[in-house]
C-alpha cells in the first residue's frame, strides 16, 4: 500500500513539476530576454556613432614622384560638431597612434551655431601635423553667422585654409576648393578646370565627391572628399542607401577610379539630418601614398 502511495506521489511530480519548470522557464527567458532587447539595441546603436575606425588605405598612383613614395594624408571629414568624450579624447586616442605628413579636413566641422568642439579637434590636428582646410556645405550654409569667427581661430592656429587656390609642397600640389554653396555649381566648376592646369602632382582637397567626372577631367592625380557620410544608414553587402546629391550613390566611401584620377572618400565623424549611424562608423582615413 504504502509503495503503491509512494509511486503515484512520484508520478504526480513527474507530471505537474516538470511543465511547471519548463514554464517558469520559459517565463524566466522571456523576462530576460524582454530586458536584455533593448540594453542590447542601445549599446549596438551607442557604438554605431561612438566606435572611431582608423581606416587605413595604400594607394599607388603612377604619376606621382618617387620623393613622395610613402607620403601619409591623415583625412578628417564631416566632423558636424560632434562629440567624442571629453575634450574629444576618443578623437585623441585614435589620432595619436598615426604617423602622418599632412591633415587634410575636407569640409562641415561645424553644425549650426556651436563650434566647441570643432575648435578643440583643430587645436589637435595642428599639434600633429601641416593641416589643410577646405569648407562644406555646413560650414557656409548653415552657419554663415559663425564660420567666419570660426576660420579666423584655424588661421592664428595655423592652419591652411584653401579657398579656391594652390600652395606647393615641392613638385606635389595642394589644391583647396571653396564648397559651392556659397557661388552656386557652374562658378565651382569654372574653378575645378582652372586650378587643374596647375603642373605637378596634384592633390585636390574638396568636400563633395559627387563631381567626380569633372575633377578627372581637369587632370588631378587624387581627390579627397567626404559629404556622403558613407550613406549613414548600410545594409550589410549592399551598402549605404543615399547620399546628398546622388540619386544612385556610387561615391559613398573608399578609393574610386575615374579614369586616371583616385578619389579617396571618407566616411566622416559626425551627422547631421540624420542623427544615426547603421553599420557604418565613424571614421578616421589615413592614405599612403605609393609611387608605381
Amino acid at each position: 500500500m504504502k509503495k503503491t502511495v509512494i509511486k503515484n506521489m512520484c508520478r504526480l511530480h513527474i507530471y505537474i513539476g516538470l511543465p511547471l519548470i519548463v514554464l517558469i522557464e520559459a517565463m524566466a527567458f522571456r523576462t530576460l530576454f524582454t530586458i536584455s532587447l533593448p540594453i542590447i539595441t542601445f549599446l549596438v546603436l551607442f557604438l554605431q556613432n561612438e566606435w572611431i575606425k582608423i581606416t587605413n588605405y595604400k594607394l599607388e598612383h603612377e604619376n606621382l614622384p618617387v620623393d613622395y613614395n610613402g607620403f601619409k594624408v591623415l583625412q578628417i571629414s564631416d566632423l558636424h560638431n560632434r562629440r567624442f568624450g571629453r575634450n574629444q579624447k576618443k578623437i585623441w586616442k585614435k589620432l595619436e597612434k598615426i604617423e602622418a605628413d599632412i591633415i587634410v579636413v575636407t569640409g562641415d566641422t561645424l553644425e549650426e551655431n556651436y563650434d566647441r568642439w570643432s575648435r578643440i579637434l583643430i587645436e589637435m590636428l595642428v599639434k600633429k601635423a601641416p593641416t589643410y582646410y577646405v569648407t562644406g556645405n555646413h560650414d557656409y550654409d548653415v552657419c554663415h553667422i559663425f564660420y567666419h569667427k570660426f576660420e579666423k581661430f584655424m588661421i592664428e592656429k595655423g592652419v591652411h585654409i584653401l579657398k579656391n587656390e594652390c600652395t606647393g609642397l615641392g613638385c606635389m600640389k595642394i589644391i583647396g576648393i571653396d564648397d559651392h554653396k556659397l557661388e552656386g555649381k557652374e562658378l565651382f566648376k569654372e574653378r575645378v578646370d582652372e586650378l587643374g592646369k596647375e603642373e605637378g602632382f596634384k592633390i585636390l582637397l574638396s568636400h563633395r565627391p559627387e563631381f567626380a567626372k569633372e575633377y578627372s577631367n581637369a587632370g588631378y592625380d587624387v581627390v579627397f572628399a567626404g559629404h556622403a557620410h558613407g550613406g549613414q544608414v548600410r545594409i550589410p553587402f549592399i551598402g549605404g542607401l543615399g547620399a546628398p546629391g546622388q540619386i544612385l550613390p556610387r561615391y559613398l566611401e573608399g578609393i574610386k577610379t575615374i579614369g586616371d584620377t583616385k578619389m579617396v572618400i571618407s566616411r566622416g565623424l559626425g551627422d547631421s539630418l540624420v542623427t544615426q549611424r547603421f553599420f557604418n562608423r565613424p571614421e578616421i582615413v589615413v592614405t599612403e601614398l605609393i609611387a608605381k
